[in-house]
C-alpha cells in the first residue's frame, strides 16, 4: 500500500492484494524515495515514478535493470532523477546515471549467490554504502564504493 499525507488527510495512492504483478497492477510496493514532486517506488513490476502533483506515472519494467537476476529491492536512494541507487536483497546493485543502468554483482560473486544478503543502501555524493549480512553465521557486511 502507498499512502499520501496532505492537508491532515491520508489518501491511498496504490493498494494491491497480490505480491507478484497481475494484469492492471504493479504487485507489491517495496520501497519509496521522494524527490521534489516525484515518488520513486520500487514494486515487483519495476520502478514506478509517480508525480503526486499531476498524478502522472511512468513504470520502468524490472527487466530493464535486473539483467535477468532476482532483484527484490531492499532500498532506493534518489539523489537526482539521473542518480538512483537500488540494492537488491541478494546484494546486486543497480544504478541509473540518466542514460543507462549500471549493474554490479561483485559482492554476490565474491561470496556466492544466496550467501550474502543486503538490508539497505545509501548514496551521498560519490560514496555508496550497502549494509547486509553473510548468511552461514549472520556476520555483518558493510561495503562502500566510490564513483570514478
Amino acid at each position: 500500500m502507498v499512502l499520501e499525507y496532505s492537508d491532515s488527510t491520508w489518501t491511498t495512492i496504490y493498494e494491491c492484494d497480490d505480491y507478484l504483478p497481475q494484469e492492471g497492477d504493479y504487485g507489491a510496493a517495496l520501497n519509496v524515495a521522494v524527490l521534489n514532486d516525484t515518488a520513486y517506488i520500487t514494486t515487483m513490476a519495476g520502478l514506478w515514478k509517480y508525480n503526486y502533483l499531476d498524478q502522472s506515472s511512468i513504470l520502468i519494467p524490472e527487466n530493464q535493470y535486473n539483467e535477468g537476476q532476482y532483484f527484490h529491492t531492499e532500498s532506493i536512494n534518489v539523489q537526482t532523477s539521473t542518480d538512483i541507487l537500488m540494492p537488491s536483497s541478494r546484494y546486486f546493485l543497480a544504478h541509473w546515471n540518466g542514460e543507462s543502468w549500471h549493474y554490479d554483482d561483485t559482492i554476490s560473486d565474491l561470496y556466492g549467490f544466496g550467501i550474502v544478503w543486503a538490508t539497505a543502501g545509501d548514496l551521498k555524493g560519490n560514496l555508496a554504502v550497502i549494509t547486509g549480512y553473510y548468511n552461514p553465521n549472520h556476520q555483518v557486511i558493510i561495503t562502500r564504493g566510490y564513483r570514478d
